[in-house]
């Protein structure tokens, strides 16, 4: 059984599980007779999620349904693990013309923008929660991939979700009751996501699995099956010792003990004395220990960096040449730190990623980092510039990061992806180093999200130390939050306080303004703002309009 932090084919009997494979059953057997439900699978690292998955996946597969299949990452993006899961079926020539589909290609637009929307698609009410209309098109997306057979939606890895992601999650699981659709997805229990993961949880359709630790019967016969004979008594012991219950380290230790030479079938009178690590740490250490130093260096910057951007960007931050990368790609899968995957090399667990990370000095760390994050940021809004700010943010670069994080931050905001705009904006708060840029952003996302005096209040707070092109674009928002919550004088008041007399944003305010209802203005009131926007003119430093 490879458990590892992704899809991966079952081939190995699963111990003890049972109840987690029942329940499996029933999910697919239900979505057959058009009750669809969710069953979501949580718990720590190295206790058999992801192989619950794979299982899912094949019993799936083999009656009948259609499985689509993906994983968040650490630093994805909005809506990663929904775009890995539908990106080949959104590319389909017969989806793309689908009728049911068409009214919502836009919204699906927002998880692979190249699906593109139809002329008639591209309307979208700002008044309706963009999860709802994500979530709608997805729903009507997985109803006709899995016509007449049903459809089974894997997620794997959502302890590293996007908060829009889990809001779709959470919507989807809601509408599948009269459906041929299943859901299966599996997190660890990590604070970052815990309150979205448990309140997904608590919806009537989902189950929620919380696979146990191995009982020292269940470690020998986990064991036992992966060595291919009966485990001796005093082996036996040794494994549920040394293991604590979890799959991934009975199956860690067992392939460890078989490479070393020993007969695990036969009585053992000094296995301490063997070189068989306790823990998965201390093997990983070992197995790091037998590479040379060049390709150490390889799989600790992937460690730092991530496997999913690309070898070729490791290499490029190890300042390693082709013969040295692919050399210690094959010695690193030799020493089953890697594995292939498809057409893919990726840790043999997230686990062993965690291992290598933690065998760095917060120093070597910080060199890695602040290399990787140069190369990444290319002044885009893809993974790449996610990681790159994730780096920055790490090793103290807290500016830096923060505009990275705020670029990203406004194209979610552009795209409607609310949840993940307001994470995004709260890290940039929390770096305290660009404030009057993060108000800005943030005065439009309360605007969009129908929180008006929180805009207000948040945009009033920093306005006096703004200054220049960050003045005005902050005053132009506080119109547009006035105007949004009626207050026709008051976003009067911000387009005249800007000093841009004719930039035409400010123009379409007065006007949308006076056209509302009329323009009942008292002149008393028309005087203080002139006198207002005869002050303030200085503080925009009479920059032109843009």
């Amino acid at each position: 059984m490879e458990l590892v932090g992704s899809m991966e084919p079952p081939g190995e009997r699963i111990v003890g599980r049972a109840a987690e494979l029942a329940a499996i059953d029933e999910l697919i057997a239900a979505s057959a007779d058009g009750r669809g439900a969710a069953v979501m699978i949580v718990g720590e690292a190295g206790i058999g999620k992801s192989r619950l998955l794979a299982e899912a996946s094949a019993r799936a597969s083999a009656a009948g349904m259609e499985v689509l299949a993906g994983r968040a990452v650490l630093g994805g993006g909005t809506y990663r693990a929904l775009a890995t899961a539908l990106v080949g079926r959104l590319r389909d020539a017969m989806l793309t013309e689908d009728a049911e589909l068409r009214p919502y290609r836009a919204a699906l637009g927002r998880i692979i923008p190249d699906f593109g929307p139809a002329d008639d698609a591209a309307r979208a009410d700002a008044m309706v929660d963009p999860a709802v209309l994500v979530g709608e098109g997805m729903l009507r997306l997985l109803r006709v991939v899995g016509a007449g057979r049903g459809c089974l939606l894997v997620l794997d890895d959502l302890h590293w979700a996007d908060p829009d992601t889990l809001a779709v999650l959470e919507y989807l699981v809601d509408q599948v009751a009269d459906q041929r659709i299943s859901i299966c997805g599996a997190a660890r229990e990590e604070p970052r996501t815990a309150d979205q993961i448990e309140r997904v949880g608590r919806r009537p359709a989902v189950r929620v699995l919380r696979p146990a630790r191995l009982d020292s019967a269940q470690v020998a016969e986990l064991a036992g099956d992966r060595a291919g004979v009966p485990l001796a008594a005093s082996t036996a012991s040794f494994v549920v010792e040394r293991c604590d219950g979890l799959p991934l380290l009975v199956e860690e230790l067992t392939a460890g003990m078989r490479e070393t030479g020993v007969d695990l079938a036969a009585p053992q009178e000094a296995l301490n004395d063997i070189a068989v690590p306790p823990t998965l740490r201390a093997l990983v250490d070992e197995r790091m220990a037998a590479l040379a130093e060049e390709h150490r260096r390889l799989l600790h910057v992937a460690a730092v960096v991530g496997v999913d951007l690309g070898w070729d960007v490791v290499a490029s931050v190890a300042q390693a040449e082709e013969p040295v990368l692919l050399a210690g790609l094959r010695a690193a899968t030799r020493a089953h730190l890697l594995r292939a995957e498809g057409d893919e090399l990726t840790w043999r667990h997230s686990l062993t990623r965690e291992a290598v990370l933690a065998g760095l000095l917060p120093p070597e760390r910080a060199v890695m980092a602040r290399r990787a994050a140069e190369l990444l940021d290319g002044g885009g809004v893809g993974e790449a510039d996610v990681r790159a700010a994730e780096l920055l943010a790490a090793v103290g670069e807290r500016e830096r990061a923060g505009r990275i994080l705020l670029r990203l931050a406004r194209h979610d905001l552009a795209r409607g992806a609310l949840r993940s705009a307001r994470a995004l904006l709260a890290r940039v708060e929390a770096a305290g180093a660009i404030r009057v840029a993060w108000a800005i952003e943030q005065v439009r996302l309360l605007t969009l999200a129908g929180e008006v005096e929180a805009a207000l209040r948040t945009g009033g707070q920093v306005l006096d130390t703004a200054t220049g092109d960050e003045y005005v674009e902050l005053c132009l928002q506080l119109a547009r939050s006035s105007m949004a919550g009626g207050r026709r004088m008051a976003a009067i008041e911000y387009a005249e306080r800007a000093g841009r007399p004719h930039d035409p944003r400010f123009a379409i305010v007065r006007a949308d303004a006076a056209y509302s209802e009329g323009d009942p203005r008292p002149r008393s009131r028309a005087l203080r703002r002139r006198r207002i926007s005869g002050g303030c003119a200085a503080r925009a430093g009479a920059l032109p309009g843009p």
